[in-house]
């Protein structure tokens, strides 16, 4: 059975890179990889609009 599953994160790869980014980008590619569809929402300071 998959999953669709959203991450919540103030901060994520590319634009910001740490300990729990990293590891939060991590998990959401070892799942990807696993078949379920993940999606991340994220900030970007300064940002207009938003990206896909």
């Amino acid at each position: 059975m998959t999953m669709r599953l959203l991450f919540l994160s103030n901060f994520y790869p590319p634009h910001h890179f740490g300990g729990y980014e990293e590891l939060c980008a991590e998990v959401a590619e070892g799942l990807r990889a696993r078949g379920h569809t993940v999606a991340v929402l994220t900030s970007r300071h300064g940002a207009q609009g938003c990206e896909r």
